[in-house]
């Protein structure tokens, strides 16, 4: 899947989708002695409808946002991930296996960038600007089969984990909150910090989240974390006055 204007052809590979995240590798080829020059590529995020990505009518504008870096003389490359949790309804996309969707991307100017040189008010400097239309639509296919649901049902203090999903490069986990404005933990703020830690007690990368409130105040949490293996895992709930109260630390087994 490519597109070619002025000069500059796009091109769309490497798909994979798990339902919760997106991966795609674009690559960028030319003769533009502008941008050769350059060591990596931007799509303005600067300029309205610069940058534009509909996944089925959802709009995702701005989440492309990976630099073209150089590979070779007239070549450059972008490993964009897309984050489809916090951006749709928990998962819009995970509809079945092998089920079909289509990715709508449009880019209508690109800007070359040499990442040691500076301008007068601090930005990399440009070497050049390319405006332009490559509109680029490929399917992508919704791959669920290595995608486990683990039952894991453990409350402490009023915060239950109901279960995880271990995927090929996260884990979500699906956690129900209390309404924190009310007794005993009096948070007016209704945040605590949350976060998932390993059996060493070092937090586990974050990679999104999405909440649902409920009618009664309550919460319903899909964290995403980025997951290595790790067998025993803890949700640790914080409050975020002086004291920094521990609300619970669950500890959870990912078989």
């Amino acid at each position: 899947m490519s597109a070619e204007d002025e000069g500059v052809t796009i091109s769309v590979s490497d798909i994979y989708c798990d339902g919760y995240v997106l991966y795609y590798t674009a690559s960028l080829q030319t003769d533009h002695e502008g941008l050769i020059s350059a060591d990596g590529i931007l799509i303005s995020s600067k300029e309205a409808g610069s940058d534009q990505l509909n996944i089925e009518g959802t709009d995702m504008s701005g989440c492309t946002s990976q630099a073209f870096r150089k590979s070779g003389d007239h070549s450059f490359v972008s490993a964009n991930e897309i984050n489809l949790l916090s951006e749709t309804n928990g998962g819009a996309f995970e509809t079945g296996e092998n089920h079909t969707i289509i990715a709508d991307w449009t880019i209508t100017n690109l800007t070359g960038h040499l990442w040691d040189s500076w301008d007068a008010q601090g930005e990399c400097e440009n070497t050049a600007r390319v405006d332009g239309m490559w509109h680029l639509r490929f399917p992508v296919t919704v791959d669920t089969s290595e995608n486990e649901t683990i039952a894991i049902d453990r409350e402490e203090n009023g915060i239950v984990i109901k279960d995880a999903v271990k995927t090929k490069a996260g884990l979500v986990v699906h956690a129900h909150f209390p309404d924190f404005r009310k007794a005993p933990y009096n948070d007016p703020y209704n945040d605590p910090d949350v976060g998932i830690k390993d059996a060493n007690g070092n937090f586990l990368q974050w990679m999104s989240q999405k909440h649902e409130e409920n009618a009664d105040g309550t919460t319903d949490s899909w964290i995403m974390v980025l997951y290595n293996g790790e067998k025993e895992l803890s949700l640790e709930v914080t409050a975020k006055d002086e004291d920094q109260k521990e609300l619970a630390n669950i500890v959870f087994q990912i078989p």
